[in-house]
């Protein structure tokens, strides 16, 4: 049902940005094999040409800001919402309001318009005990504990970054 709903979506979005052209360049932050496959699907269904790359949600960000005075990408898949919040702060998005938004609980959904939600993810952090120990720390409890100075030089954040340009830009 999720896949249906966000290639519905896409259908949409892409039908509006698609219309001058047979090409579109995505920037996408859902992992790459949904990704693909759901570009796939909506080439098949609309005849467009999807080039797409695969970035974290921060090189998302930093893309739009780099390329505001030049936009390359017609669309903007997936992502953490305060990014989409941010985007929508800083005028790099435009409102556009999805025909199946009306199935999608508001609080999922930027009442100007701005985002939908796609999907709800868990984020996590984790802890190698082994190492704690080593190091003399205490195992956080919340998000909150990370910002005590005994992490300081501890923390390590995943990076998602995928290079690779799907098809040829």
């Amino acid at each position: 049902m999720k896949k249906f709903v966000l290639a519905v979506l896409l259908i949409l979005i892409f039908t509006c940005c698609a219309s001058a052209s047979e090409t579109v360049l995505a920037y996408t932050t859902l992992e790459a094999p949904l990704a693909k496959s759901l570009f796939e699907t909506f080439e098949e269904e609309t005849g467009v040409k999807v080039l797409w790359k695969r970035l974290s949600g921060g090189e998302a960000i930093m893309r739009l800001i780099d390329e505001s005075a030049d936009q390359k990408a017609s669309i903007w898949v997936g992502g953490v919402g305060t990014q989409h919040i941010e985007a929508k702060t800083r005028g790099l998005s435009m409102p556009y309001k999805s025909s199946v938004a009306k199935n999608i609980p508001a609080n999922y959904c930027d009442r100007d318009n701005y985002w939908t939600g796609l999907y709800i993810g868990p984020l996590a952090f984790c802890i190698n005990t082994d190492l704690a120990k080593e190091f003399n720390l205490r195992t956080p409890r919340k998000w909150n504990d990370l910002i005590s100075p005994q992490y300081a030089g501890h923390i390590r954040l995943a990076h998602p970054y995928f290079q690779e340009l799907h098809t040829t830009c």
